[in-house]
């Protein structure tokens, strides 16, 4: 992903300097670095929440809330469990089979 996003830098900068004059050049190379930087940091926060979701198994997650997926459960299961911050605190998560979305 980042040769491809370094590819595209470079068409982008050359494209956009090769008709500008010295001045206008500058701006566009400026301008062009923060774009590419931006993308960058774009696929960079996409890789890690993909990454995420594979290595912890979070899929497939459910589109509606009154079905919960296994995938669905260990994801609620790990956001609670990021609050137990002290070792005498004590959080247990339990799931009703057939409570409706509004009682749980």
């Amino acid at each position: 992903g980042y040769t491809v996003l370094q590819g595209l830098g470079q068409w982008y900068v050359n494209r956009s300097v090769s008709g500008a004059t010295d001045t206008y050049g500058t701006f566009a190379i400026v301008i062009g670095l923060i774009s590419w930087l931006y993308l960058l940091s774009q696929f960079t926060l996409f890789a890690a929440e993909v990454n995420v979701v594979r290595a912890r198994h979070l899929w497939p997650r459910s589109l509606f809330p009154p079905k919960l997926t296994a995938a669905d459960k260990r994801a609620m299961t790990a956001a609670v469990l990021t609050q137990q911050v002290r070792p005498e605190q004590q959080i247990e998560v339990s799931y009703e089979p057939g409570a409706p979305a509004a009682e749980r």
